[in-house]
């Protein structure tokens, strides 16, 4: 593969896991939908134009979220209304914060996939059949062959279970 094409491969796999993100960040700044997706547009454009001044070692979704700040800032005025809606100060506070904020879900997502790891393959089975499969209470029941009732109590076991061991994982501060 060419050096051209490891480049390539690298922005779309940062972009692709971080854009949910970034489009996030900038619906914070603009709440118009229409308004916030131009912006992600043209940031995403950016991003992929100064991708080659992007530091590896640093945190992409930071790098994203400075460059969508300057976007907001360039549409807003573009805009023609009137004076922004936000000061800088404002909009560099909200950039460090869903920075901050972002380390700590990956740090949760990642203390929630490790203590599920440890639940029985049984528990782990039925919040497959929840959450990812979207299945009722009922529906799981008739799968595993219990009633309501049990996959109500169980599955409230299940969330406390998970919650105490994130919490201790983050208390100890990095996953087990």
């Amino acid at each position: 593969m060419s050096a051209d094409q490891d480049r390539i491969n690298e922005f779309l796999r940062l972009h692709t896991r971080h854009e949910t993100r970034v489009h996030a960040f900038i619906l914070s700044l603009l709440p118009d939908w229409n308004d916030a997706e131009d912006v992600m547009q043209e940031t995403a454009t950016i991003l992929w134009s100064k991708f080659d001044q992007f530091d590896p070692e640093t945190n992409y979704f930071a790098w994203a979220c400075q460059i969508a700040r300057f976007e907001v800032k360039r549409y807003l005025r573009r805009q023609k209304r009137g004076r922004l809606l936000f000061n800088d100060e404002f909009l560099q506070t909200v950039a460090e914060e869903t920075v901050e904020m972002d380390e700590e879900l990956v740090a949760r997502q990642r203390a929630l996939a490790d203590c599920a790891e440890k639940l029985s393959p049984t528990d782990r089975e039925m919040i497959r059949l929840r959450y990812e499969d979207g299945a009722t209470a009922t529906t799981i029941g008739e799968r595993l062959g219990r009633s309501v009732h049990a996959i109500y109590k169980a599955m409230k076991r299940i969330r406390r279970t998970l919650y105490d061991c994130v919490g201790r994982t983050l208390a100890k501060g990095k996953p087990t």
